[in-house]
């Protein structure tokens, strides 16, 4: 035996030892020694490669270095080799329980993932990145996951759970190939689609027969509760703002209802009114024919058609309203309703020729009261011009001017809730180009004479103060 077991090779005889103990020189001592070289030997590897290893070799510990790249199935890797490899000809599969099934990727910066190169595809979590998105997880169109941000985002998930598409498409049973769509399952196929400003759903009306058989989806929107009431809530993010619908035919605007225009907010229900708007053919506003007031809650009506046969209507307010309206190529009538109160003005031929009014000021239907200062209504009284005017387009009698009254201009800056503004009627062009707008501003008479009123009542007391001063003088006297 040339070695003992531990990988140290032992001699069998000792010649030094034979000469002290006179033993001879022996050819089978000789023969004994030299076979136990021989058996060491043959146990050696051989530089050139002609021993194959016959066991498992412990290396304690020990590198084996400068390697080369291995070739064949069977040769070792460096790690070199091991750290610069590009890819697998065969697939790779990962087994084992929780940390040993997994794939980690712990780069701290750029990308990294898996990629798909015949599929022009990859898949890779993203690190935390100065000025782009981080901690996520893409599906990306490039096929090289290498720089900083490759390709396009199509599908990510951020570490908040929110799942976003580049393209804002989501589809059941539809497919696309850049060209067509299709349905990879017979029947219907449903895609709702986020824009930038827009939400979209589109569908097929006809169930498909065949697998990927081809389509058009066509656009259509939909909100539905089966099971109680179904709300659509538009919310705007401040006063100022317009919460609106609007329909067109193609492309070009129709129709449009402002549920909260632009008018502020201004405290007392004011502001954020309501209307129906119209547009002309090329989808551009014309005005809106129907208003309502959010504070007051009156209506305005641009225009009242009534057609052209003769009607007649109860119930409005509980009165009779109108009769006998007509409208025909030559004399036509309409009535116009006064914001101001329940005033009823009738027209025909585009001029008033009867009004019938009355105020409803039941306290019953009345809220918030609170009794107006004297002094403050004479105030504003006092801080309001009485002046001559006359009308554009009126004709002038002996150099007399047509009236004599107030500008609502001045009015507004000391009594605004007696102001409105008021639509002028599509049909008087003149009266647009005039003013330079859709609408024309008018007085509140009720508001106006409940304001002098107060003024009087102040002055009543004043007189009264004064004659009980000058009864107690003259009694002094």
């Amino acid at each position: 035996m040339a070695y003992d077991g531990s990988g140290n090779f032992v001699r069998v005889h000792n010649w030094q030892d034979d000469a002290t103990a006179g033993i001879k020189i022996l050819s089978s001592r000789h023969d004994e020694e030299d076979n136990g070289f021989a058996t060491g030997l043959s146990n050696a590897i051989c530089r050139d490669g002609q021993s194959p290893i016959l066991a498992d070799i412990p290396f304690s510990g020990k590198k084996i270095t400068n390697l080369g790249n291995p070739i064949n199935p069977q040769d070792s890797a460096t790690k070199n080799y091991v750290d610069t490899l590009s890819g697998w000809p065969t697939s790779k599969n990962i087994s084992g329980a929780d940390l040993n099934g997994r794939l980690n990727f712990t780069a701290l910066g750029g990308v990294n993932g898996v990629t798909w190169s015949n599929a022009d595809m990859s898949w890779f979590g993203k690190a935390a990145t100065a000025n782009q998105a981080s901690n996520r997880l893409v599906v990306n169109s490039s096929i090289d996951g290498t720089s900083v941000q490759p390709g396009t985002d199509l599908v990510s998930i951020d570490d908040t759970g929110h799942v976003n598409l580049s393209s804002g498409i989501l589809t059941y049973n539809l497919s696309y190939d850049g060209t067509n769509w299709r349905t990879p399952v017979a029947g219907y196929g449903l895609q709702p689609q986020l824009n930038q400003s827009s939400v979209s759903l589109k569908g097929i009306d006809t169930a498909t027969t065949t697998t990927y058989q081809t389509v058009t989806p066509r656009q259509y929107a939909l909100l539905q509760n089966t099971q109680g009431s179904t709300v659509f809530h538009l919310y705007k993010s401040a006063t100022g703002k317009y919460t609106y619908l609007q329909s067109y035919t193609g492309t070009s605007a129709r129709w449009q209802i402002i549920m909260g225009d632009a008018t502020a907010e201004s405290g007392s229900n004011a502001g954020s009114d309501f209307s129906i708007g119209r547009f002309n053919d090329a989808g551009t506003y014309v005005g809106a024919p129907i208003s309502i007031s959010r504070s007051s809650g009156a209506v305005t009506i641009g225009q009242l058609s009534l057609g052209t046969n003769a009607l007649t209507a109860t119930g409005v307010g509980g009165f009779t309203a109108f009769a006998g309206i007509c409208q025909n190529a030559v004399n036509y009538g309409y009535v116009g309703f006064n914001s101001a109160g329940v005033n009823y003005s009738f027209y025909g031929n585009g001029n008033a020729f009867n009004t019938v009014a009355w105020t409803i000021s039941d306290g019953r239907m009345k809220s918030d009261i609170a009794a107006c200062d004297p002094a403050d209504a004479l105030a504003k009284v006092k801080a309001i011009t009485v002046c001559s005017y006359r009308k554009q387009g009126a004709i002038k009698r002996d150099g007399i001017a047509d009236e004599i009254g107030w500008l609502a201009q001045d009015i507004e800056t000391v009594i605004p809730e007696a102001v409105y503004d008021h639509a002028i009627p599509e049909s008087d062009e003149a009266m647009r180009t005039l003013i330079g707008s859709d609408t024309v501003k008018a007085t509140n008479d009720r508001t106006m004479l409940a304001t002098l009123w107060a003024a009087v009542q102040h002055q009543a007391s004043i007189i009264e103060a004064l004659q009980a001063r000058l009864a107690a003088l003259e009694a002094g006297s």
